[in-house]
């Protein structure tokens, strides 16, 4: 007969991946004198511990090798009553009970799985098993969320014995298997609504499940399935006071106890606490302090949006606060490129904007240095090949690797990588500091294109310590990596690139693609053409003069202002005024409207444009939207030609362009026009 707990052995036709860990396991099956071992499987809470764990049971028992299966969870936690039930389930499989007089069998699988659950008989056990079981023909494994203390390492028995086995999330090859086998079909549409969820396979499964009973995808910001997984990734916080700290870690991309300590006022975390949210399966120790592993963090992000929008709101607001405030104190370089992408990635969260380019919000594990290691070259060449035009357009592919290579030996760094967890490069940006003999390298590839790109420049500094400027000239991202989308990989780049510049320094790089071209606008570059047939276009960011957390600020403030009606005293003759200087950046300057939006010039006219020709926001209808596009806009003749082109008599227009000045000055003085111009 066969026993229904005996099929959660049986191979199953959904399993996916696992590769290495399934060739190890083949490879111990074979070994002729295997040396007996402990494998300590783990990962956080839906890494596909237990399922792992299946199939290689289902392996041994397939090729009847003795198996015992225990779960932390259902034990005992007292050694005496321990042995018990260790010898009650082993009675007829393995003789580790004193009473058993068998020989043991040449080889057989004891597996724990939860063995989280046994942590107050880890150090028993440790040394407990070395007088039961033989030298020889064992595989303990051994499945947790954290992994074995250290003590296993440092062990004169076990240290040669341990191998560690950490799971990772699936590659886009194993989700696109997954979902091929559920009968899903991995579109464009599946895989935005997968990327935030990084390969996390229960959370994959669950919205496998999800997709398949729907039998459609939902839009990408559904991610209702996840509320199940969030509430067993959190199954492990057994404090409750955890929680508002978890809250913070999961606004920050890392944060140590100062900081949790600054944010959470009035709470106050304790060293005792600190220590325990440290030691959660899904919190890293990292050099500035904690930080939760990037798929909880994305899926608590999310939740929070869901179902407490305004703690989140709030958080950030407190967060960039006290990063602003730790930027304005520090004197060190690193630090303040540091603080500075922080700043970056909490605010672009916080932003109702999606560029089709780039995911400057995207959540990242990413190591971003400036040092190339043996082999980082050909990969990097690799990136280019798969590259379109780059940022400082090249007469040919050829000539773009000479550059690169010429980058590479002469310009310390010149190159910024960016390198997955593993220590693979994903992406790369080549950003040349402007000086002569940069210049001189550049005129040697590319001639006469320096004169292009900073036409006003005259001279550069001889000395690179003197540098003010930086150019953009190359850059690539890892084409098909299972792991990294590239729109989340130029979303870092950019984000590091702006941290960089915050430091009082002016970037600038070539552009044809426009979508970049509207998320550069969004963040106050300022563009002039290079080659206006081919649509390229120099971008530069100056912040030379410019306030770096003011920058910052005017963002996140625009967005998190209350919509009040008369917040922007913005009237109908200052709008005239405004309106007409639209052509004229010096005169639209002296207009002072910026002031009063509370941003710059050029983000002040990119407002005003896109009132104009986007999508109208009420009371301005498409009609009187037309009507001030063709008088100020397009300005295409007097009030006759305009009254004429619109089918309008001329009492008629006017009495219409007052009132379309009305309900304009409606919406710049509601605020409504934040959010709308920045869809």
């Amino acid at each position: 007969m066969t026993w229904l707990a005996d099929t959660a052995f049986e191979e199953s036709e959904r399993f996916v991946g696992r590769t290495s860990e399934l060739q190890q396991f083949q490879a111990w099956l074979h070994d002729s004198r295997p040396l007996t071992q402990l494998w300590d499987v783990h990962g956080i809470a839906g890494m596909g511990k237990s399922t792992l764990l299946w199939q290689w049971m289902a392996n041994a028992r397939r090729q009847q090798v003795p198996s015992v299966w225990m779960d932390g969870r259902s034990c005992p936690k007292q050694p005496v009553q321990f042995l018990d039930h260790l010898f009650d389930i082993t009675e007829n499989v393995l003789p580790i009970s004193p009473r058993k007089k068998n020989s043991w069998p040449e080889r057989f699988l004891w597996v724990i799985d939860n063995f989280d659950d046994l942590e107050s008989l880890e150090a028993w056990l440790r040394e407990d098993l070395i007088a039961r079981l033989p030298e020889q023909g064992g595989l303990l494994v051994f499945a947790s969320r954290r992994g074995l203390s250290a003590h296993w390492h440092v062990h004169p028995i076990w240290a040669s014995r341990l191998r560690k086995l950490p799971l990772k999330p699936w590659t886009l090859y194993e989700a696109r298997t997954y979902f091929h086998r559920l009968g899903l079909k991995m579109t464009e549409e599946l895989q935005q609504v997968l990327r935030p969820l990084h390969g996390h396979p229960l959370s994959m499964a669950v919205a496998g499940e999800y997709f398949t009973r729907r039998g459609t995808v939902m839009n990408k910001r559904d991610y209702s399935f996840l509320e199940t997984i969030t509430a067993e990734l959190l199954r492990e916080v057994t404090d409750s006071q955890l929680h508002p700290f978890l809250d913070i870690l999961t606004v920050l991309p890392s944060a140590n106890q100062d900081m949790i300590t600054a944010i959470a006022e009035p709470l106050a975390i304790s060293t005792q606490q600190y220590r325990d949210l440290s030691r959660l399966s899904f919190v890293r120790l990292v050099p500035s302090g904690l930080a939760l592993h990037d798929v909880v963090r994305s899926q608590l992000l999310a939740s929070m949006q869901e179902h407490h929008p305004m703690t989140l709101k709030q958080l950030r607001l407190k967060a960039l606060d006290y990063l602003g405030t730790l930027y304005r104190q520090s004197q060190s370089g690193s630090e303040k490129n540091h603080l500075g992408y922080l700043l970056l990635e909490i605010t672009a969260q916080s932003l109702p904007i999606s560029s089709p380019y780039a995911n400057i919000a995207a959540i990242d594990e990413i190591v971003r240095e400036n040092q190339l290691k043996e082999g980082d070259l050909e990969c990097l060449h690799t990136m280019i090949e798969h590259w379109g035009r780059q940022s400082l357009d090249m007469p040919s592919l050829a000539v773009a690797h000479a550059f690169l290579d010429d980058i590479a030996r002469n310009i310390d760094d010149g190159i910024r990588i960016f390198r997955a967890p593993s220590g693979e490069p994903v992406a790369f940006f080549a950003s040349l500091p402007l000086y002569q003999k940069t210049v001189d390298l550049i005129e040697r590839y590319v001639p006469g294109s320096v004169a292009r790109y900073f036409p006003h420049d005259t001279e550069f500094p001889r000395d690179r310590d003197q540098v003010d400027t930086f150019f953009g000239v190359l850059v690539g991202v890892k084409p098909d990596d299972p792991r990294y989308h590239p729109h989340d990989l130029l979303g870092i780049l950019i984000r590091d690139g702006l941290s960089h510049l915050g430091r009082g320094l002016r970037g600038v790089i070539g552009v044809s693609e426009p979508n970049f071209k509207e998320l550069l606008e969004l963040l106050g570059f300022m563009a002039h053409p290079i080659d206006a047939e081919q649509g390229i276009y120099a971008f530069t960011l100056d912040m030379r003069q410019r306030d770096f957390l003011l920058w910052v600020g005017s963002i996140v403030q625009a967005l998190n202002r209350p919509a009040i009606r008369m917040q922007y005293p913005v009237d109908e003759n200052l709008l005239r005024r405004v309106l007409k200087a639209l052509h004229d950046p010096g005169a639209f300057k002296k207009t002072a409207i910026a002031d009063i939006l509370g941003c710059q010039p050029e983000e002040a006219r990119y407002i005003l444009q896109s009132l104009l020709t986007k999508a109208p926001v009420p009371p301005l209808t498409e009609n009187e939207q037309n009507l001030l596009r063709l008088t100020f806009v397009e300005r295409i003749g007097n009030a006759d030609s305009i009254a004429l082109a619109l089918h309008l008599s001329r009492p008629t227009y006017y009495r219409m362009l007052k009132q379309s000045l009305v309900n304009l000055c409606t919406v710049l003085q509601s605020g409504d026009f934040l959010s709308a111009t920045l869809e």
